[in-house]
């Protein structure tokens, strides 16, 4: 059975079976691109106008006729059907690179208990696709309809590919994996290299792989980047990295996944020594490298008490933090601790410092006593100590 494909990452060009397929004209070409991404009926009046603007209604239709007629020649199959009014694609037997890109990154294993390690490959693979930007070199000047759908496409396509590759550099970083951490965030970097969150992501990995003279290079690299391109300084979040990696303070990366067993007191979990009371998590945190990087910097800042993550529900805050909160007890920066106040449970702001009381484990010495006396107590416990709390769903009780 021969193998049709339609490669649109780059240059576009069809194959079959591995052999170049020659379609006359690039409008031709343009409009298969178009027809194969867009598996609907359209209206032959909105394609003449698309790529024929500057004809009159009968000229154009005739160029769509002629235009229609070349890719089914090239195609020889009958995936191009309609009538008079409309045109219709479909086709089961051509391979579009960019929707399978699309697909592989949109369809994860149909299950609500996956692992990520059943993620990984598909979003590998999905890098792999992604050879060049949609269309790259490829204009129609005179069809600025079309000219606007490509970029826009191609817009959405580098946003997904800037994504996938920030997953796959977190889970890569989860196993320990730096060299191939390194090489996605490179490419990552290569699509826009004044981006300087990727600069700071490649800073941190080159460190965590033992590289700090390569972390401050990059760093350098940035800076002479931004200044020759921008007349620009590097920002006070990259520059603050920049001074953490040379002071050998930045936080090792989230161990990996491990099984969850929530505990509700205070006592020392293997591998974090100091006291908490974190879930122990199930998987790697995926797609939040940029964030853990901007928290890392805000937790070493001594000035910052306070820090709040705020969001949609179900976007990931809590996971976001208990990550965030993993990383700083390993790294020994909370010798008293960490613990996470649940207050989902709860609606009025008087019930925080009662919860509070039990994750800390002084209710048995503060059942009786006034709530003035309740809060000072636990501002003369908390006095002079070195802990992380988290609050989650706090934004209920505000």
């Amino acid at each position: 059975m021969s193998e049709l494909r339609l490669y649109l990452f780059g240059a576009p060009r069809l194959e079959r079976n591995g052999q170049s397929i020659k379609i006359d004209t690039w409008k031709a070409l343009a409009l298969l691109a178009y027809l194969a991404l867009n598996e609907r009926e359209h209206s032959r009046a909105a394609l003449a106008t698309m790529f024929w603007p500057e004809q009159d209604e009968a000229r154009a239709r005739s160029s769509l006729r002629r235009a229609l007629w070349t890719i089914r020649q090239a195609l020889a199959t009958d995936d191009l059907n309609g009538d008079k009014q409309t045109v219709t694609f479909h086709s089961t037997a051509l391979v579009v690179d960019v929707c399978q890109f699309q697909s592989l990154v949109a369809a994860p294993p149909s299950t609500t208990h996956h692992e990520p390690t059943e993620i990984a490959p598909q979003l590998q693979a999905a890098v792999k696709l992604y050879q060049a930007d949609f269309l790259a070199g490829f204009t129609l000047p005179d069809c600025p309809t079309f000219d606007e759908w490509q970029f826009f496409s191609a817009e959405q396509l580098r946003r997904t590919l800037a994504d996938v590759l920030q997953q796959l550099i977190d889970w890569c970083s989860t196993r320990g994996d730096y060299a191939t951490a390194l090489e996605y965030a490179r490419r990552w970097l290569a699509l826009d290299p004044l981006h300087e969150p990727a600069h700071r992501l490649l800073m941190q990995l080159y460190t965590w792989a033992g590289q700090q003279s390569a972390a401050l290079r990059q760093y350098e690299a940035c800076r002479r980047l931004l200044e020759q391109e921008l007349g620009a300084r590097p920002e006070e979040a990259t520059s603050q990295l920049y001074a953490t990696i040379r002071s050998n303070h930045l936080a090792p990366p989230t161990s990996p996944e491990t099984a969850f067993a929530p505990t509700r007191t205070p006592a020392p979990t293997s591998p974090l020594s100091a006291p908490h009371n974190l879930p122990r998590l199930l998987t790697p945190l995926l797609g939040r490298a940029l964030e853990l990087v901007e928290l890392d910097l805000l937790m070493f800042d001594r000035t910052e008490r306070l820090i709040t993550i705020t969001g949609p529900g179900g976007m990931g805050k809590t996971r976001l933090a208990l990550a965030v909160a993993e990383r700083h007890l390993a790294a020994q920066r909370f010798r008293d601790g960490a613990y996470i106040v649940t207050l989902a449970a709860i609606d009025d702001a008087q019930a925080i410092l009662p919860a509070l009381i039990t994750v800390l484990g002084l209710a048995s010495e503060s059942s009786h006593v006034s709530a003035d006396a309740r809060k000072q107590q636990v501002l003369d416990y908390l006095a002079g100590k070195q802990m992380l709390l988290v609050f989650d769903n706090f934004e209920q009780v505000l």
